[in-house]
């Protein structure tokens, strides 16, 4: 009688055993696929930054999806408004930041 708890024991760590690993391996797979979805809703957002933005009406948001724009760019651009020419961002954001932008953005 021994020996058929020991080995009902011993069944029973190995169903708990082989359970987390798979829990393990699920986790891992739902991950992978979390990701895949996020990396996808940001190329959408980012097809989307393919129109240009008016630097005369944009908010500070739309204005940091610009590459290099950031937070304090983004600022800066909207505290020297109004502009007549894209090319007044030059002094603005810097020459290597326009360079970047300069196809992305518009004055209207």
């Amino acid at each position: 009688m021994e020996n058929k708890d020991k080995k009902n024991n011993l069944n029973f760590i190995l169903i708990i055993i082989v359970s987390i690993f798979l829990g393990f391996v699920i986790g891992i797979v739902i991950n992978k696929s979390s990701n895949n979805i996020n990396q996808s809703v940001n190329i959408n957002a980012t097809a989307k930054t393919e129109d240009k933005i008016n630097i005369n009406t944009a908010t500070q948001k739309q204005l940091e999806i610009l590459p290099s724009v950031g937070e304090v760019k983004a600022k800066k651009i909207i505290e020297k408004r109004p502009y007549k020419s894209i090319n007044e961002l030059v002094d603005v954001v810097g020459e290597k930041t326009f360079i970047v932008i300069k196809d992305k953005v518009e004055v209207s």
